[in-house]
């Protein structure tokens, strides 16, 4: 199979809430993946510290549950635990505030395949920077491998990205 063919399946889980639900990943998520073929997974860890936050314990057994990186949200520094992890496995809300910006994107490696995983918080739930100004900023900042690597991807998926970007911005400014 040629790098062109190279098919990713890509599984999104949001909030792991508390020890129940991390106790239900760890026994399932090995089956999950194999059942349905899937190569990546990214989960929203935000909550597993009982509602509030994530500690490094907590991180890494995500992790070793068969996650390949984990997210955060609103709750991202609801628990001082966070402070512990430095891992680029842990991606904050690129949005949170200026000094999350490096911190909420990354660039992983899947069988020479690059895969950007960007984190962005909605408004509504407390970033104080703009989601969508941030993600092109983003887009413009990955290397140029990467960008010839977007410049291959599916036509439908730019072409989405494309349109919630460029009419966002047109209706922000309507806005103003």
């Amino acid at each position: 199979m040629n790098q062109e063919e190279l098919e990713i399946n890509v599984l999104a889980l949001g909030d792991i809430v508390g020890e129940a639900a991390l106790n239900y990943l760890e026994e399932n998520l090995c089956k999950i993946k194999k059942d349905h073929n899937v190569h990546f997974v990214i989960a929203n860890g935000e909550n597993v510290a009982n509602a509030r936050g994530i500690t490094k314990k907590l991180f890494y057994r995500i992790l070793n549950s068969g996650v390949d990186v984990v997210t955060m949200g609103n709750h991202t520094y609801s628990n001082k635990g966070i402070y512990d992890i430095n891992d680029k496995r842990l991606l904050v809300p690129v949005n949170y505030d200026e000094n999350t910006r490096k911190k909420g994107y990354e660039i992983y490696n899947f069988g020479g395949t690059k895969i950007l995983v960007c984190n962005v918080l909605g408004k509504r739930l407390g970033a104080s920077l703009n989601g969508f100004k941030v993600i092109g900023d983003v887009i413009n900042n990955v290397s140029d491998d990467l960008k010839k690597e977007l410049g291959k991807s599916v036509v439908s998926n730019k072409n989405s990205l494309n349109y919630k970007y460029i009419n966002y911005n047109l209706l922000e400014d309507k806005i103003k």
